[in-house]
């Protein structure tokens, strides 16, 4: 993780270099001091954003490796434009409007026939207000205003006034995708979407990472230094014992559960024949095994802190 969010929590915003990249990504963190986590289906290079808004980011895991590199940010500023309807439109008159690859046709007409189509109105004003209401989507003139079938345009939040409408973007940042605009007439006087700025960089999975999350360091044993990340659960990488009987040492100053795995090729694992269980805080706790072992690993199945865990694991053979 490169940065945490602002002290009164943000929405995340995350987005990927590579089109294809479609899988889901789910953030973990603090939401009002409770922890919680979004699912976000990334999008490719158009960007999603988070339902919660978070006040900590604890880890972002992927459900399979991406192509390209997959950024999480905080909020930035939204990107504004506006159409000026100078002159009402003819009857089947377009305007193209959204991120280039994935605009959305709305076509003007005297009698709306399809969905996006747009009533032509009284005045020039009138129509402003009826391509208002269709970017919105939000019920208001739905079958009569714009055709029923339309549906919220997903980058822009549309205000009229008079024959302006004035857009914003839907995710405050700075698009990876360029906006694109145009018109079949010379009806409209279009101001393209500007200043987006992207909010701060808050971590980044590269390409075939699943798992971004604080450092981690497993032996402390001044006790001196949170090395646990806050909500984090997780696999330790492989100790290699020789085949030797192992003891497993361990100690954490907030309760969380253990258990351990044995392999002979580091591929294929098993469960140990004895059992960690939960940690109590602040106590030490000694593991044994008869078994003689090849590799071990750790396993952190639980971990419910909401802040970070000072945790000293050692394997102890010979």
């Amino acid at each position: 993780l490169t940065a945490q969010p602002a002290a009164a929590g943000e929405k995340f915003i995350a987005r990927s270099t590579d089109a294809a990249d479609t899988m889901n990504l789910t953030l973990y963190g603090l939401v009002s001091s409770s922890p919680s986590s979004n699912t976000l289906a990334l999008l490719g290079k158009r960007e999603v954003q988070s339902s919660s808004t978070f006040t900590s980011l604890t880890q972002a895991k992927l459900a399979s490796a991406a192509a390209g590199s997959v950024k999480v940010y905080g909020q930035g500023t939204a990107a504004t434009g506006d159409i000026r309807v100078d002159t009402n439109p003819a009857d089947n008159d377009t305007l193209t409007i959204g991120l280039t690859g994935f605009a959305q046709v709305y076509r003007f007409k005297t009698t709306t026939a399809a969905a996006y189509d747009v009533k032509i109105g009284a005045s020039a004003s009138a129509t402003a207000t009826n391509l208002k209401k269709a970017i919105n989507a939000d019920g208001v003139g739905d079958g009569t205003d714009y055709h029923t079938g339309t549906l919220v345009n997903p980058f822009l939040l549309a205000s009229v006034s008079t024959n302006v409408v004035s857009l914003v973007d839907r995710i405050a940042c700075a698009r990876q995708l360029a906006w694109s605009f145009a018109q079949s007439s010379t009806k409209f006087s279009i101001r393209n979407m500007t200043n987006g700025v992207m909010g701060s960089l808050l971590a980044t999975l590269n390409a075939g990472v699943l798992l971004a999350h604080n450092n981690l360091v497993f032996s402390a044993e001044a006790h001196s230094g949170a090395t646990l990340p806050a909500l984090l659960t997780l696999t330790s990488g492989a100790v290699r014992c020789s085949g030797s009987p192992v003891s497993l040492r361990l100690w954490a100053n907030q309760a969380i559960t253990c258990n351990y795995e044995t392999s002979t090729d580091g591929t294929n694992w098993h469960p140990g024949e004895s059992t960690v269980g939960a940690l109590s805080a602040s106590t030490l706790k000694w593991v044994h095994s008869a078994e003689r072992v090849e590799q071990i690993r750790l396993n952190v199945t639980t971990n419910a802190n909401t802040t970070d865990t000072v945790f000293d694991a050692r394997v102890i053979y010979g």
